[in-house]
């Protein structure tokens, strides 16, 4: 009687599981529209490395590890699809959820859009939020591991690491972005 009673009411397991084979069928989407985004060839990182393993994957990863939830997870994953893709946002809905396809939404920089309107939008939604600030990380990180060092360092201008240090001084969040930063600019 106890053992039903748990099982009845233990909606963490069952909501991870649940969330686990969500997350997985998210990565078949997003990797199948990032490795055909190409005119049917892989999205390449750097002209050399797989983009949807080298970013997206590397974003939730982050993401994941830091203990957030399935619609940071999620929105981690599918952030750059609309963006670089021709990915459907009513199938990205339909994997995730709208909180999920708004955070997406925003994250995606529309053509002529001022980068200050582009993370003012951000700055409202905590999800995207997140997500911007470990797919800023991850560009960072990956530009001065593996592009060729004159474009990291234009990546990486002051201008760029100062940028994102403002935009996330007095924002509280499980990764420490600012601690980060610190690391990357010492790097430099």
């Amino acid at each position: 009687m106890i053992q039903e009673f748990t099982e009845m009411f233990d909606f963490g397991k069952k909501n991870e599981k649940n969330d686990d084979q969500k997350i997985k069928s998210i990565i078949e989407y997003a990797k199948k529209c990032h490795n055909t985004a190409e005119n049917g060839k892989p999205q390449m990182r750097w002209g050399k490395l797989n983009y949807f393993d080298n970013h997206p994957m590397e974003v939730y990863k982050m993401i994941k590890n830091a203990g957030y939830s399935f619609d940071y997870q999620a929105a981690g994953i599918c952030h750059d699809l609309l963006e670089d893709t021709k990915a459907d946002p009513e199938m990205i809905k339909k994997l995730t959820n709208d909180k999920v396809l708004e955070a997406v939404k925003l994250l995606t920089k529309k053509d002529g859009q001022s980068n200050e309107e582009y993370l003012a939008k951000i700055d409202k939604n905590d999800i995207a939020k997140v997500v911007k600030a470990c797919d800023r990380l991850n560009n960072m990180k990956s530009l001065l591991k593996d592009a060729p060092k004159e474009m990291a360092l234009k990546y990486l201008a002051k201008k760029h690491i100062e940028d994102t240090e403002h935009f996330y001084k007095n924002y509280k969040m499980k990764i420490d972005i600012l601690g980060e930063l610190a690391k990357i600019k010492k790097s430099l």
